[in-house]
């Protein structure tokens, strides 16, 4: 199906999922339009690379598109589609073009709640820096080469995403599943709904598969496997591949065991247990693909970490301003523990909830989730185009904290007065964490010139 001169044409093409694989599909000379309600860095690189982009949705915008693909968060009432399907067009799903995609490689695809591009982003390093030449998309940047890249090889280390189910239906070489916790329950409705999903995938998953014994979930799932092969990583003595942490500060270091056998102390330049897991799971699927261990952990030792993952903006006046992408309580846990090994003398956060249904259904976990934070700023929920039914609201989550005794929280309306607030709190020593998956990210250069 996908052959040089096919026209695709994007529906929501913003989206880091949604822009890498036209990034790829471009490179490989097909001809890629594409629109979205707001326009960002991501466009405007595809713009440069000869995408025909459109701001706001139109009909007349899929005329000329052989194919037209969506992304998750487009309403099936959205009027391109309206128009593809009267001109009876293909309307295809991005996982759907992504499954169609990865068929040409050797796929190692990562999925779970948490973990996804820090982990696929590790494995790519790996396969980049041992002269693999892989083809990339992952759900953030990595720096040299951002969100996506074309290779040359039969290599792709692509990130699966698990929120609207459809991922049940790729089938790769080699799966990794970090973790399954409360998520995405907009869509499956119930926690039960979703384990059924990553099952249904587990067992339709013909070729290689490694699981964290760590995960409970998982370990769960895993005693049902029958007459399925299958490797574990973890901290867990038990675990086919095992990390056993040597320290967890501003780096990280960690002896790593094959069965029982160590192969040796690997050293990893970005902080946390999490990130040391993630490690493992990557160590794990290079061990598995053939790759030397030796080679495997020299490369690792110059990992500076993906974008917008506990990443360092910049220092002013002994400040430290870091953007994360955590935006699940989970997630928010692991990076304001990690930031606590760093000995800063307080941890300030700015954060942004993410979509309407997430903040609802896990107002209990978020209640409990800055427990590291010193001073926490608390802004408007980003919908991410979603209508707030519940009439849920930041205050709602501010409101809980205090109730949990937290000290200093507040709620501010936008990302630039929550940055006003941090930066007339800020002292020498200090950390100013930037959280969420919205566009809280877009204040982090301004505190850095205010401070």
């Amino acid at each position: 199906m996908l052959r040089p001169g096919l026209k695709i044409h994007f529906v929501g093409i913003g989206g880091v999922g949604m822009s890498g694989l036209a990034k790829v599909l471009l490179e490989k000379g097909m001809v890629v339009s594409g629109s979205d309600i707001n326009l960002n860095n991501y466009t405007e690189s595809l713009c440069s690379r000869g995408a025909k982009i459109f701001k706001g949705h139109k009909s007349s915008s899929v005329r000329d598109a052989d194919i037209v693909v969506y992304s998750s968060s487009i309403s099936s009432r959205n009027i391109e589609l309206i128009e593809a399907r009267r001109l009876k067009k293909p309307v295809l799903s991005r996982l759907t073009l992504f499954q169609e995609f990865t068929k040409a490689y050797r796929s190692i695809m990562v999925t779970g709640t948490h973990g996804k591009t820090t982990t696929t982003s590790l494995i790519a390093y790996i396969l980049l820096n041992l002269g693999l030449d892989p083809t990339v998309l992952l759900g953030g940047d990595l720096n040299p080469f951002g969100n996506a890249r074309l290779g040359k090889s039969e290599y792709l280390a692509a990130e699966l995403d698990e929120s609207d189910g459809e991922f049940v239906k790729v089938k790769p070489a080699l799966a990794i599943i970090t973790n399954i916790e409360n998520d995405h329950l907009d869509h499956f409705e119930n926690f039960s709904g979703l384990t059924s999903a990553f099952e249904k995938f587990i067992m339709s998953t013909s070729k290689g598969l490694i699981l964290c014994r760590d995960d409970k979930v998982l370990q769960g799932l895993q005693s049902r496997i029958v007459g399925k092969k299958f490797s574990t990583y973890g901290f867990n003595p038990g675990c086919d591949y095992r990390a056993y942490v040597v320290s967890a500060g501003r780096e990280s270091r960690f002896n790593f065991f094959c069965k029982d056998k160590l192969l040796g102390e690997v050293h990893l330049p970005i902080p946390g247990r999490h990130n040391i897991l993630n490690a493992a799971a990557a160590i794990s699927a290079a061990l598995t693909l053939g790759l030397e261990f030796n080679k495997v952990r020299e490369v690792l030792s110059h990992f500076q970490g993906a974008a917008r993952r506990f990443e360092l903006k910049g220092e002013e006046k002994g400040v430290k301003v870091i953007e994360d992408y955590g935006h699940h309580p989970t997630e928010i846990k692991a990076v304001l523990s990690s930031a606590r090994l760093c000995r800063p003398r307080r941890i300030l956060v700015i954060f942004q909830p993410h979509r309407y249904t997430r903040t609802r259904l896990l107002m209990d976990e978020f209640t409990c989730a800055f427990s590291d934070a010193d001073i926490l700023a608390i802004t408007d929920i980003y919908s991410a185009g979603e209508k707030n039914i519940s009439r849920v609201s930041s205050k709602d989550i501010v409101r809980c904290i205090k109730k949990k005794g937290h000290k200093n929280v507040s709620y501010f309306k936008t990302p630039e007065e929550a940055a006003a607030f941090a930066k007339g709190e800020a002292k020498e020593g200090d950390m100013i964490f930037i959280l969420g998956a919205g566009d809280v990210n877009r204040i982090s250069k301004k505190i850095l010139h205010d401070l």
